[in-house]
């Protein structure tokens, strides 16, 4: 009689468990989620951009970080093609796709259905800095994705590897398979970020400490197929290394992640000092975060907890998954090492938020260490009572009391707006741009960071541009502004978004036609050839001319098609109409003489001349100027 109640027993705890993981999933996405979040920047927003418009190789690296793969926005982007829902909505869904992949993969050894549900807690709502690893203005979610993967398949390739039965072609085949989906992970978790390179001391920690492991690959050099598999993950270790080296050659080292640890002995000191500060606050209770503090007593308390059974327990206990432990904790020690000399970490006065990787693998060890057989079950049940209530309470003292709306609620109004370009702060533009992005596109004031140069000529090319005008009280109305050597003249027109008050300004128009003083006949372009000819007696059907600044001292001529002049070094240089791009052929240097009268100098110092016996064609050879190398600019309209 007996079987049957324990199998009514059994389904109701597993109705019980999942109803529970459910709901925590369910309410960390409500207010964690990017569509949800309050607290929602610029950073997490370019994430969201990124997704709608990724391409390969340009969005390899996250916009402006040339260090931080794109796994995220790369998976949304193509998401989009099965779910088409705002970007917001699908970079969120992915988010959590990652986060729960972690945890389904990280619970698997795990046991006790008490402890799945407090690493879900652990992972879903994170504490104190490491909320950082459930927002995706951070890789540490793609990094738990791609590294919990990793760690299962070499455990799974562990296994399958060490049984007893013979190598034949089934197991090689089988083992190759496991080996490969390892090391596209591992290379995965690289990518999204180099610090993942650290867990390849697990498989060396094998390969030392675990004789099943050594006898495998020992042995193995008398079976060819044992062979064989070993040159295969050699030869695809360096073709993928290969693969991932060449795109990280195409993109320019930012000089502030070129230095990755601190040598300085001062700067070492320096962060010592941060530190020991951080641990005294935290531990003596000094910070207003008074949860989070007892938070670390917590984990500190479970720490000696696990010393103590280490050290103490006896010989004949079993403790299980003990080799994962101790690779773990190798990893854990060394990224600890790492992470405190890392630069972004000193610059950070020591933030937690760095050791977000520890805190998952070392919050994982100590739920692996309490859910042992031999540890009394009230342990487990403390355990997980005592996380719940940290997380739930540390959520809502900092998020959920505070009832703030999320982005999509808040700047829902910009989406009203006729399609144009947002111009303000940084902090300000990208998310109002990540929510609005069927109608708007970004731009940072010109003094700000731009993320992503390619969105700005796009951006400048707008009809409409709005600038954001937080106080109007200590903030009057520009008539013009300047950014990015252009004038905005104010519409008089303005908007109202979520009680925020945005100005319509729009491009001051700086077009000239430009006519040539040798034959007075103006600049026209000859569409089949693209070559610009001094052959146009009408100033109103010549061709007309933004100049664009270059902010070195030269301008570039730009059509009203978007295409630049360029003096063709190649073609006796002759000027041509049908660049892209503002590189050196393309740069021009504008001296006046007497008013609106001026030369103008091309690649190499040359001045531009227009022949008037060769039907006024443009050519930039000339060493001195003279009468056939003067120009007017007339200005179209203002």
């Amino acid at each position: 009689m007996s079987l049957p109640q324990n199998k009514a027993l059994l389904k109701w705890e597993l109705i019980g468990y999942f109803s529970i993981i459910t709901l925590i999933i369910g309410c960390s996405f409500y207010y964690f989620a990017p569509c949800n979040y309050a607290y929602f920047n610029a950073d997490h927003a370019i994430h969201v951009l990124m997704a709608q418009d990724f391409t390969w190789p340009r969005d390899y690296y996250y916009w402006g970080q040339n260090r931080l793969g794109s796994l995220l926005p790369m998976v949304a982007h193509y998401l989009h093609y099965v779910i088409p829902i705002h970007y917001m909505y699908v970079c969120s869904i992915v988010q959590y796709l990652f986060l729960l992949t972690g945890f389904l993969v990280l619970s698997k050894p795990i046991k006790s259905y008490l402890l799945k549900i407090a690493l879900c807690m652990l992972l879903f709502f994170p504490v104190n800095e490491y909320v950082a690893l459930i927002l995706i203005g951070h890789p540490y979610s793609s990094q738990l994705f791609a590294g919990s993967l990793f760690i299962y398949f070499l455990y799974l390739f562990r296994k399958y590897s060490i049984t007893d039965t013979a190598f034949g072609w089934k197991k090689f085949l089988v083992a190759l398979g496991l080996c490969l989906c390892t090391l596209l992970f591992f290379y995965a978790g690289v990518w999204v970020s180099e610090f993942n390179a650290i867990l390849i001391l697990i498989p060396l920690f094998y390969l030392i400490f675990d004789k099943q492991v050594r006898a495998f690959f020992i042995k193995g050099f008398r079976n060819i197929r044992v062979i064989l598999l070993e040159l295969i993950i050699i030869g695809c270790c360096i073709g993928i290394f290969s693969f991932y080296k060449h795109y990280k050659g195409l993109f320019y080292d930012a000089e502030a992640y070129t230095s990755f640890i601190i040598t300085k002995f001062s700067d070492i000191q320096k962060n010592f000092l941060f530190f020991v500060e951080k641990l005294q606050r935290a531990l003596l209770l000094k910070d207003a975060l008074v949860l989070e503090n007892w938070f670390n007593w917590f984990l500190i308390i479970l720490t000696g907890s696990y010393i103590f059974y280490r050290v103490r327990k006896p010989s004949t206990i079993k403790v299980e998954n003990s080799k994962l432990m101790n690779a773990l904790l190798v990893v854990i020690t060394a990224s600890c090492v790492l992470l405190f000399l890392s630069t972004w970490n000193l610059r950070s006065e020591f933030s937690p938020r760095y050791f977000t990787p520890v805190y998952i693998m070392y919050g994982y060890v100590l739920l692996l260490f309490t859910g042992q057989s031999f540890m009394n079950k009230y342990i487990k049940w403390v355990a997980t009572v005592l996380i719940l209530f940290f997380g739930i309470g540390i959520a809502y003292n900092t998020l959920i009391s505070k009832h703030l709306n999320g982005p999509m609620k808040d700047l829902s109004e910009y989406r009203n707006l006729p399609k144009g370009t947002i111009i303000g702060h940084y902090w300000d533009v990208y998310r109002v741009n990540a929510v609005a992005l069927d109608s708007l596109k970004s731009l940072p004031f010109q003094e700000e960071t731009v993320r992503n140069w390619d969105w700005r000529e796009i951006a400048l090319s707008a009809k409409n541009f709005y600038i954001v005008r937080k106080d109007p009280a200590s903030e009057p109305i520009q008539d013009s502004i300047n950014q990015f050597g252009f004038t905005f003249k104010f519409s008089g027109t303005t908007y109202n978004c979520n009680g925020t008050e945005v100005l319509l300004y729009h491009k001051w128009s700086k077009a000239y036609a430009i006519k040539a003083l040798s034959n007075n006949q103006f600049w026209d372009v000859d569409e089949s050839t693209q070559m610009v000819y001094a052959n146009q007696p009408d100033s109103t059907k010549a061709e007309q001319f933004e100049l664009i600044d270059l902010k070195n001292g030269k301008i570039s001529f730009m059509r009203s098609d978007g295409k630049y002049l360029y003096a063709d070094q190649n073609k006796n240089a002759n000027l041509f109409a049908g660049s892209e791009n503002t590189w050196d052929w393309e740069s021009f240097e504008i001296v006046y003489t007497d008013g609106a009268v001026a030369n103008i100098k091309a690649t190499g110092g040359k001045f531009l001349c227009a022949e008037p016996g060769n039907n006024g064609v443009l050519i930039a050879n000339r060493t001195q100027a003279g009468e056939w190398e003067k120009f007017r600019l007339v200005k179209v309209n203002q």
